[in-house]
């Protein structure tokens, strides 16, 4: 049985960073590839350039306001290029009228005029409505109310200290629809078109199930587009031997056509398995020890279904069709060596792993991803002086894990040392040599260390400190 992983396309809003004009051409791809995207006449792309035509997108920026900016959908129903950050709006007075906005979400580097998404409504299975706020007046105010489920109500944060706003008409900001692109073999780009000639590439369509669909790998590499995973494998059984799996559904009302599994004691080893018939009674919770029927009460949180056959197969396959030909290359995958996925951040090829934009004392360069870092939260020495790297690779936080995008090894290549001081900042490490024994941790509030093991990390020594010059720059720029 063939394991799987999920490819997770990065997030805009993973990678927004940073704002020029002029004309500047996106790089030239494969013969037959899609264009990741086009500036227009009003938002430029924003994006990182690691030399030898690896070029990566960021984000939009809008030229008119001077603003980095992300499509949601805006409070006239229609997708628009609205700022970021995306906030959350509290209000002056407790019939919630006189809107503001906490100082402290403030966009970085912004001016003392600056503009914010704000959600309308927060749902867990629907995606919010924006609207845009702008600030043209930085006095501070206090603003200890906000619109929840029983109307104006205090605030959860207090009395934060805040800044009024003005809610703009959503007709300031550009506009997009999105569209099919031209099918391959079995896939299509979904692209979306803004009205200002701008087009992005921002997911890829199974065009026989018309589905939006991610890329998922198994152990062997081979890599498919699979969509219809909204289910989870569930903590109950379906006999009373608790060998029987059961799947769960998402919560949101539908019902899931397949689940992911991790096998309990390797997170890289992930399956795809179709969704069965609903099974709402006849369950059994298991501790290893015992298997005993579950109640009704353990149950709520159901719907629950049978777990069906393996299918990971059933679905197109695709491949990577990245950029560049340097160390850093851009990310993309298609069929046929087309490249028709969104950008979807960057490979540094000396380690094979995902690299991501960091900033190493002033200057952009490709540093490490989260699944290739460990951190120096634990100490081998009971004075808390000695820091060791703490790795949870297979062992815990299963699901955070296995969507960690193409990591090879078994454990990081780098670890990252906060500055003994207890100052912002620090410096990363290569991981050394696994470590076992005594585990501390220090109480900065006390200034105590005291044993303190974690059961799910594995410890290595820390190595020599890393020359920023090892990870490769970028230059960031607007189109």
């Amino acid at each position: 049985m063939e394991s799987i992983q999920r490819h997770a396309p990065l997030s805009v809003f993973a990678v927004l960073l940073l704002m020029g004009c002029g004309k500047v051409e996106s790089p030239e791809p494969q013969p037959g590839s899609v264009l990741a995207w086009q500036s227009g006449s009003r938002l430029r792309a924003r994006v990182a350039d690691a030399g030898d035509g690896a070029v990566g997108f960021l984000s939009w920026h809008d030229r008119k306001l001077d603003v980095d900016c992300a499509f949601l959908v805006a409070d006239d129903g229609q997708e628009r290029c609205l700022p970021v950050p995306q906030v959350t709006l509290t209000f002056e007075d407790p019939e919630c009228q006189q809107a503001a906005i906490s100082i402290d979400q403030r966009a970085p580097g912004s001016t003392d005029e600056w503009y914010a998404a704000l959600p309308t409504a927060l749902s867990a299975c629907t995606a919010p409505a924006y609207s845009a706020a702008h600030v043209v007046d930085t006095t501070i105010v206090q603003a200890p109310y906000q619109l929840g489920s029983d109307g104006c109500v205090p605030s959860n944060a207090g009395d934060p200290s805040a800044v009024a706003v003005e809610i703009e008409a959503a007709s300031h900001f550009v506009s997009g629809k999105q569209r099919t692109g031209a099918t391959v073999v079995a896939l299509a780009p979904k692209i979306r078109d803004a009205e200002d000639g701008a087009s992005e590439v921002i997911a890829v369509i199974d065009v026989q199930k018309d589905e939006l669909c991610g890329r998922y790998a198994a152990d062997s590499g081979a890599l498919r587009c699979v969509s219809g995973v909204s289910g989870s494998i569930s903590s109950y059984f379906g006999d009373p031997t608790c060998t029987t799996k059961i799947a769960q559904g998402d919560g949101c009302g539908g019902t899931p056509r397949l689940v992911e599994s991790f096998d309990p004691d390797d997170c890289s080893d992930s399956h795809l398995f179709a969704v069965g018939k609903s099974q709402s009674d006849g369950l059994y919770v298991g501790d290893g020890q015992s298997c005993t029927p579950a109640s009704a009460s353990d149950t709520g949180t159901g719907p629950f279904y049978a777990v069906g056959d393996e299918a990971f197969d059933q679905f197109p396959s695709v491949e990577t069709t990245p950029s560049g030909s340097g160390r850093i290359v851009a990310d993309r995958w298609g069929e046929q060596g087309r490249a028709i996925s969104p950008s979807s951040g960057f490979t540094d090829t000396a380690t094979g792993n995902p690299c991501v934009l960091r900033d190493f004392s002033g200057a952009t360069r490709c540093g490490p991803a989260p699944a290739d870092l460990a951190y120096a939260i634990r100490f081998s020495d009971s004075s808390c002086t000695v820091p060791i790297a703490s790795w949870y690779g297979t062992l815990g936080w299963k699901s955070a894990v296995c969507e960690r995008d193409r990591f090879k090894g078994p454990v990081p290549h780098y670890v990252f040392v906060r500055n003994a001081d207890g100052s912002i900042g620090g410096q990363f490490h290569r991981v050394g040599r696994p470590l076992t024994g005594d585990v501390y941790k220090k109480d900065v509030t006390l200034g105590s260390c005291s044993l303190s093991p974690d059961p799910l990390a594995q410890y290595y020594e820390v190595g020599d400190a890393v020359d920023d010059t090892t990870f490769p720059a970028l230059e960031e720029r607007v189109e």
